[in-house]
């Protein structure tokens, strides 16, 4: 495939991802106007500790990239993946009953928002297990991603954003150019090899693999634009036009390298803009 075809689809994809990011988005910040995720934040199946484990697996799944021991590095990405998964479909099934199962028994909300996630857990297992197909992983590692991203971006300061940001694009840079996925990647002398390694925390896009981390900060910056006061759609789709530009080109420069850091540009485009479009219509970001 050629350079050109590669980026037309690869910002295709990104289109349809971004769109369903901020649709995503929009319907979390929705539901923030309700008793009905206030409660599930606090209630008898908290976000907090959902989140946390998940941080802390993708934690230790950097910590194995950075002392090499890529033995656990395939089982910690599953378990993560797999975690993520679950809490994502869990949190929406939640949602959906909130405002959809009046009449059931009170007991029967809190069964139901973990059994029927359950539902999920063999199709992830069959992605994960190189048995389904790339789209299938594809849409998998999208919605975690997603979901994810969102609920953080929602609950974040623009500071807060900005900073946690800055820092994930400087780590970004650090493992692609001098870090582990550098050295990943030259352990193999295709980078299917390394591919392979990271199933799971990798979105296939053609001939394109995009990170897991780098969809959740996209959504990040996009969730937290529904958070502007007062809020103009404007916002939301400059961020989304810039992480797309930001995208575009960084695709660009895979013609130069064969990996490059898919985080600080988008980013940085994206805040950059959020900023000056705030301040041009009187919004607080």
């Amino acid at each position: 495939m050629g350079g050109k075809p590669r980026e037309v689809k690869c910002l295709l994809l990104f289109i349809l991802i971004l769109s369903f990011s901020a649709t995503s988005s929009w319907f979390l910040r929705s539901s923030l106007n309700y008793p009905t995720l206030r409660d599930y934040l606090g209630g008898p199946l908290p976000l907090g500790p959902l989140i946390i484990i998940t941080f802390l697996l993708s934690f230790l799944v950097f910590y194995s990239l950075v002392k090499g021991r890529l033995s656990l590095l395939g089982p910690l990405i599953r378990v993560t993946s797999l975690i993520a998964t679950y809490f994502s479909a869990q949190l929406y099934c939640y949602i959906a009953l909130s405002y959809l199962g009046y009449g059931l028994p009170s007991y029967a909300k809190p069964c139901l928002v973990m059994l029927i996630p359950l539902l999920i857990v063999p199709l992830t297992l069959k992605a994960l297990g190189g048995r389904g197909t790339s789209r299938l992983l594809a849409s998998l590692v999208t919605f975690y991603s997603v979901t994810l991203g969102s609920l953080i971006g929602l609950a974040l300061s623009f500071s807060e954003l900005v900073t946690l940001v800055a820092l994930a694009s400087a780590i970004d840079i650090y493992s692609v150019f001098k870090g582990p996925i550098s050295r990943l990647v030259s352990l193999f002398s295709y980078s299917k090899g390394a591919e392979a390694l990271l199933e799971g925390a990798l979105i296939p896009m053609g001939e394109v693999r995009v990170g897991a981390g780098d969809l959740i900060f996209y959504s990040m910056i996009i969730a937290h634009t529904y958070d502007a006061k007062p809020y103009s759609p404007l916002i939301t789709l400059t961020a989304v036009s810039s992480i797309l530009v930001g995208v575009y080109l960084t695709v660009r420069g895979l013609r130069r390298r064969r990996v490059l850091p898919a985080l600080p540009l988008p980013a940085s485009l994206s805040l950059s803009s959020i900023f000056l479009i705030s301040a041009l219509t009187h919004s607080i970001p």
